[in-house]
């Protein structure tokens, strides 16, 4: 057995462990999954999807698809309201479907059915993309690939590419670096790259609106650094934000590039100018998509 098939069952069935103690969700989900027994659909579990106002996790969700599953148990029957609220708001945020599998007052024959029906309504979604060409199959392990990303020329925010190492990043842009860890990378006197904590660590707390198009960045209390007069509203920032996937293990996700619109003491804004980056010349590094 390979390292990367190893690596790969460890992924599924951490993905499973995350629902272990949820016996009607842990049954619905694996029967879809396994009904599906389609490798070139990435699903996760507890996927969290954030709102102006609240945050919210989804039991089963199909990225590729922009398609959730929720499990209805007992509780839903006392948030019937609260729950059809949660669905307008992430279906208008985060344009995702929502279909509902309810367990409460069913039989084991209601909640079969009602799980082939999704699982219907799930390849009939991929063989819509499929051809309309709008789906690229899921390759485990292929989004941590630059070579790949480099194959495609173009990156964008809604690819979920990952990227292990700040030096896999500056492939990217045509550098090859033996090691980095600063938090930026200078390509010229214009553009920069950024690897930001898009939350509260021990020196910035760093947080991305919910579209995606602001970060507000401030010094906490005894943190090292600071950020006067380092800062230039005519560089863009192209953000990789730092992340752990689901083995825990860390990775830096393309967030889009970004101009500094206010600055004070310690403390900035950066607006989102970009949401892909094209680069097909690697030598010559990123040309801005707008």
């Amino acid at each position: 057995m390979t390292r990367r098939s190893t690596e790969e069952l460890d992924y599924y069935a951490t993905i499973f462990k995350k629902i272990r103690n949820k016996k009607y969700e842990f049954f619905v989900i694996s029967r879809i999954i396994h009904l599906l027994n389609d490798r070139e659909l990435e699903f996760t579990t507890q996927q969290l999807i954030r709102t102006e106002n609240n945050r919210f996790l989804l039991d089963l969700y199909f990225p590729q698809l922009k398609f959730a599953i929720e499990v209805d148990e007992d509780h839903h029957d006392r948030q019937v309201d609260k729950d059809k609220e949660r669905d307008r708001a992430v279906v208008e945020k985060a344009n995702v479907k929502t279909e509902r599998i309810i367990i409460s007052g069913k039989s084991f024959e209601d909640v079969s059915s009602r799980i082939e029906d999704v699982v219907c309504i799930i390849r009939q979604m991929k063989e819509e993309l499929m051809i309309a060409k709008k789906i690229v199959p899921f390759v485990y392990g292929q989004k941590y690939e630059t070579k790949f990303w480099l194959s495609k020329g173009t990156l964008s925010v809604s690819d979920d590419a990952r990227f292990r190492t700040h030096v896999d990043v500056a492939k990217i842009f045509g550098k090859s670096l033996k090691g980095h860890q600063r938090a930026l990378i200078k390509l010229d006197d214009s553009k920069s790259v950024w690897f930001p904590k898009l939350y509260e660590n021990g020196d910035w707390n760093n947080q991305l609106t919910s579209d995606g198009k602001l970060i507000e960045m401030e010094k906490v209390t005894g943190g090292r650094f600071n950020s006067d007069g380092k800062l230039s509203p005519n560089t863009i920032y192209y953000v990789f934000a730092h992340y752990r996937d689901e083995l825990g293990q860390v990775y830096y996700a393309f967030k889009g590039g970004f101009n500094v619109t206010k600055q004070e003491e310690n403390k900035a804004t950066f607006t989102r100018v970009c949401d892909a980056i094209e680069f097909s010349v690697v030598s010559q590094g990123a040309n801005v998509t707008q």
